[in-house]
């Protein structure tokens, strides 16, 4: 149950359309104009009507996501998983995984440079301190 479940009647018609914790109505419409979800169609109140598999879809979105892959990347595995289903879609996974370890490498490299970069001047004005004094 909860807030996924297909409204039948207007009395849970409320229920269809309500966000869990962790997926907030603009991350759903953001994630169906993707393709990632889709809706059941709209409740008589012209409100998006959601499914249990839009829920599965933003928590598989959200772990990919913690991974590293990029939306750009997570609708390119989407598209390619949906125009040939037959295909093994993990040789593309891995390839993208492996380009998200890369960047995230590359962001701890700069992130260690600039942090060596920022305290360095006072190391620097330390140690002229110290000459300066002798």
């Amino acid at each position: 149950m909860g807030g996924w479940n297909n409204a039948t009647d207007e009395r849970d018609d409320h229920r269809a359309t309500l966000p869990t914790p962790g997926a907030p109505i603009k991350v759903l419409r953001e994630y169906e104009r993707l393709g990632f979800v889709y809706t059941f169609g709209r409740s008589a109140g012209n409100r998006r009507l959601f499914g249990d598999e839009a829920l599965w879809c933003v928590q598989v979105v959200q772990c990919l996501r913690s991974l590293g892959l990029t939306l750009k990347e997570i609708q390119t595995l989407t598209v390619r998983y949906t125009e040939r289903p037959s295909e093994p879609i993990e040789p593309l996974l891995y390839e993208q995984l492996t380009q998200a370890l890369a960047r995230i490498e590359a962001r701890r490299a700069s992130r260690r440079v600039a942090t060596s970069v920022a305290w360095a001047p006072k190391a620097c004005s330390a140690s002229a301190a110290r000459w300066s004094s002798q």
